[in-house]
């Protein structure tokens, strides 16, 4: 099985697709106000373009092993591309332990470097390799130096080389 083409760039070099992640980059950044990330308090959700919703994605960051991960919120496009709502979960519990590593490593990223990343790649994390992805991992923080959380903005398509199939 092939593993995913993740990309690591730094912030002011994103090549990023979709304008809705670009929308999503825009408002994080805009959030800053100084500081190294924002916090979850500082979005206010009527600020978001209804658009933007159904491909919002929060992940928190376990406290005292930020190495683990659990599912906040998933927004129904995402639900919809991967058929599947894992709302609530710990995503070691519910990931193969030989895809968890590859999975989680831009949320380790980012969180470690307490900067945004781009991922792109297919999703074969859940079987469904004709599914393309382009998303952020956007880290939040409540007391500005430990990463609590993960906004992770996402868009699913078709990958182009099964659309011409």
């Amino acid at each position: 099985m092939e593993k995913s083409n993740l990309v690591v760039e730094n912030l002011e070099v994103f090549s990023l697709q979709s304008i809705i992640l670009q929308d999503f980059l825009a408002i994080w950044r805009a959030k800053l106000d100084g500081r190294q990330m924002p916090c979850r308090k500082d979005f206010d959700p009527l600020e978001l373009a209804p658009v933007m919703w159904p491909h919002v994605l929060l992940i928190d960051v376990l406290p005292g092993d930020m190495d683990r991960f659990r599912y906040r919120l998933i927004g129904s496009h995402i639900v919809d591309a991967l058929a599947r709502n894992v709302t609530g979960q710990i995503i070691d519990e519910i990931q193969s332990s030989t895809d968890y590593d590859m999975f989680v490593e831009g949320f380790r990223w980012s969180v470690k470097h307490q900067k945004p990343m781009q991922s792109n790649g297919s999703a074969i994390f859940v079987n469904k390799d004709w599914i393309a992805y382009e998303s952020l991992i956007l880290p939040l923080s409540e007391d500005g130096s430990t990463v609590n959380m993960l906004l992770v903005p996402a868009v699913f398509t078709v990958d182009p080389a099964y659309a011409r199939s």
